[in-house]
């Protein structure tokens, strides 16, 4: 019963359940009777508490029955207390984290899938989220026919965050935003930034990614390819296929949120979050493009 109450998200909120759950995935887009429904508006009122504690993840993925009926895609109301990456359909992702239930942080690979999905990952408590208790993810499908008819909600993730869990047994250090091997293994100074355009960014860091000065220090700085400067930016949403084999392995390492930034010397290089704002967006690729 608990199975089906977690699943069951067509009319009622889906919420991450921490509890004694190990890669067990969310399923969306299902189809109950009223009754059914009914049933389990009554029992979750009863004292049910679905969290996602903070630095978990899980996978959000379409129920079997939803498949059939075209692609889901997933799109942020707000996100001051959670990461939200969707997946394309046919790639393979690799996330680090600590997966829902898990002790120990680690590096995940998911393969493939021939829909797409989306990972989400509750953040840490601050100064600026610690008072929201809970926030909103919309799943949608397009009409049919998607040219006459736009996209419908058909699911919600309601995301709340519970306390911590207590820690386990020491496991790998995790990653931190510092000089590490080069990300992209060849010779040349290279940068992307990938960034969702389904979210709101600050304005800072959108004059800074758009900033004549920053692209024309990338123009001048990044080594050349068929007289083309190798630098890129790209929205999460981007098909990179048509692009070389350097920037479809760069756009396919993992990321922790968006906006990213990675930078590659060949030799050294870093993959972080994009600085808040345009001096310390220079200051960073300066750090390795030189001045």
């Amino acid at each position: 019963m608990r199975t089906f109450i977690s699943s069951l998200l067509l009319l009622l909120p889906l919420v991450v359940n921490a509890q004694h759950v190990i890669g067990k995935p969310y399923r969306v887009g299902v189809t109950y009777s009223e009754k059914e429904k009914q049933a389990a508006r009554d029992i979750l009122a009863n004292n049910q508490n679905l969290i996602l504690p903070p630095g978990q993840f899980e996978l959000i993925v379409p129920d079997p029955t939803a498949v059939p009926k075209g692609p889901l895609s997933y799109f942020s109301i707000s996100n001051k207390t959670y990461y939200l990456h969707q997946v394309d359909a046919g790639k393979d992702f690799g996330w680090v984290g600590t997966r829902r239930g898990e002790t120990e942080r680690k590096k995940h690979i998911f393969e493939a899938k021939p829909y797409p999905w989306a990972v989400i990952e509750a953040a840490e408590y601050s100064e600026a989220n610690k008072s929201i208790a809970e926030e909103t993810i919309l799943v949608t499908r397009n009409g049919a026919p998607p040219e006459k008819y736009g996209p419908v909600e058909v699911d919600r993730v309601v995301i709340s965050r519970g306390e911590k869990p207590p820690p386990g047994p020491p496991g790998p250090t995790p990653p931190t935003p510092t000089p590490s091997d080069a990300p992209i293994p060849v010779d040349g100074f290279r940068v992307m930034v990938v960034y969702d355009k389904r979210q709101t960014l600050p304005s800072e860091q959108i004059a800074a990614i758009n900033s004549r000065d920053f692209r024309s220090y990338l123009d001048a700085k990044c080594v050349k390819v068929d007289s083309q400067s190798e630098w890129r930016v790209f929205s999460t949403t981007t098909n990179v296929q048509g692009d070389s084999e350097i920037w479809r392995n760069a756009y396919a390492r993992p990321r922790r949120t968006t906006p990213w930034i990675l930078i590659s010397t060949g030799k050294t290089g870093i993959e972080t979050e994009l600085p808040e704002n345009f001096d310390k967006l220079m200051e960073l690729v300066k750090k390795y493009g030189g001045p």
